[in-house]
């Protein structure tokens, strides 16, 4: 049960319009309050895009807004239950829209998505550069050791299904990505399937106290595994919403550092500042207008 419930790595994303142009909306969409999560239905959290359809279940508002804005957790400055208030979201898009190109549609998608929080919980923001310790995924010296991993193109045509999905169980917890891409964590254990360096520095980013940012250069995507300690694994519940109390009684020392399991890949992180774009929410409202 412990690692039941793990991050949800949400959909990467698309750019702002250059001009100003006609507001994205969908069709119609419903937005209620998420049932508490359970064992019987954590299999069903995540987002699916099957064509028109789009369905997000169990995100919170923290999640929609990284999605709508292609953002990182770290970008956002806004009141504490903006991370713990969670929705349900069951939309269509306009007719037509699901035979588009799927890079063209995820940002369609995206921008509907802007539209609905800022329509049905009123959001708004403004957005200022501020200076923040990150980490830098880089290659070690003597080069990676991943085993680069094929892209199957049917995983990635138009009009093919987009998830982002999890799956739990006993055993431990699976995030499907799109293209086939998968993460899968068990008791100490991280192993990935078709990863991007990019995905993987999101994930890092949940162990560790401060963005990670990739700056490897590699751009093909790869499968491997890495290890993580005890502590690293409360600092990543903490950051799902799980109880790090659940790990009561298991000892402190067991597990090796993930900084130690990079080193066998060929990577490490290195500690620096970097200058990033910040979203302040200035409004928000916990319960949406009327369906």
């Amino acid at each position: 049960m412990l690692l039941r419930i793990l991050p949800i790595a949400v959909l990467a994303s698309a750019a702002f319009a250059q001009a100003p142009a006609a507001r994205m909306e969908f069709e119609v969409a419903s937005v209620k309050h998420s049932e508490p999560l359970t064992p019987q239905n954590a299999s069903s959290v995540g987002v699916h895009i099957d064509r028109a359809l789009v369905s997000f279940r169990f995100l919170s508002l923290q999640d929609y807004i990284i999605s709508a804005y292609n953002i990182k957790k770290h970008q956002i400055a806004a009141p504490d239950w903006v991370a713990t208030e969670r929705f349900d979201i069951q939309a269509k898009m306009p007719d037509g829209f699901s035979e588009m190109d799927k890079d063209v549609l995820i940002q369609k998608r995206r921008e509907m998505l802007q539209t609905l929080l800022e329509d049905r919980f009123k959001l708004k923001f403004h957005k200022e550069t501020r200076d923040l310790p990150v980490y830098a995924l880089v290659v070690a010296k003597g080069g990676s050791k991943m085993t680069e991993s094929p892209i199957d193109p049917a995983l990635t045509a138009a009009g093919s299904p987009v998830d982002v999905a999890v799956k739990a169980s006993n055993n431990g917890t699976t995030v499907s990505l799109p293209g086939g891409a998968s993460i899968a964590y068990g008791f100490l254990t991280l192993e990935a399937r078709k990863v991007s360096m990019q995905q993987l520095a999101d994930n890092l980013a949940r162990f560790v106290d401060r963005p990670v940012v990739d700056d490897t250069g590699l751009k093909s995507a790869y499968d491997f595994k890495l290890e993580f300690s005890v502590e690293e694994l409360k600092s990543l519940m903490r950051t799902s919403g799980s109880d790090p109390n659940q790990l009561v009684g298991v000892p402190e020392h067991m597990g090796t550092s993930i900084m130690t399991s990079l080193q066998s890949l060929g990577l490490k992180l290195e500690a620096r500042k970097a200058p990033m774009e910040v979203y302040v929410v200035d409004r928000m409202e916990k319960t949406p207008t009327e369906n």
